[in-house]
């Protein structure tokens, strides 16, 4: 499965493998370890509401980019010192650039991505994701489209997080 930090990470890479300028703003960054703290809600890591962040299961997801933000949570945890959600995502913005090159990592390893000339680029014409219940799920680009045009059905959750990231990481502009 593709997740929603991955989805938002494809959503700055052009067809030609240029990547938007939005991937380095520091909206981008806090968007796009939003986009890892839910994640790792949906895993049941961790727990976050309005005001705090607190961790579920120590073990690790076996996907580097989460681990990477659940090992910093529990770092954090250990020294006391896990702020609210906006505080945390303020405070480790910094920190996304590694994010972002293992989730591209990862994208290269299951040949969503491939890299030639150190410059990403989509794996053959069409975008191709992995395969999710028996069916190849649509490229998130044609997905956000067709929810902001209407000519979806009612978007996934998955869907509706990754228009709200997206928009906050100035990715629609």
């Amino acid at each position: 499965m593709i997740t929603l930090t991955e989805e938002l990470l494809l959503l700055t890479i052009g067809d030609d493998g240029a990547v938007s300028h939005a991937a380095g703003t520091s909206a981008f960054a806090t968007a796009l370890l939003g986009a890892a703290l839910i994640d790792l809600t949906q895993c049941r890591c961790i727990d976050v509401d309005l005001h705090t962040v607190r961790l579920g299961k120590h073990q690790p997801t076996q996907l580097a980019h989460l681990d990477l933000v659940l090992q910093r949570l529990a770092l954090d945890a250990k020294h006391g010192q896990v702020p609210g959600p906006a505080e945390w995502l303020r405070l480790h913005s910094v920190e996304s650039a590694q994010l972002m090159r293992l989730s591209l990592e990862q994208l290269v390893q299951r040949g969503i991505l491939g890299v030639q000339d150190r410059r990403v680029f989509w794996v053959g014409k069409k975008r191709c994701y992995p395969v999710v219940q028996g069916q190849e799920l649509q490229e998130a680009k044609l997905r956000l489209l067709a929810a902001l045009l209407g000519e979806a059905q009612v978007p996934t959750p998955h869907d509706t997080a990754l228009i709200g990231l997206a928009r906050v990481g100035q990715v629609l502009e």
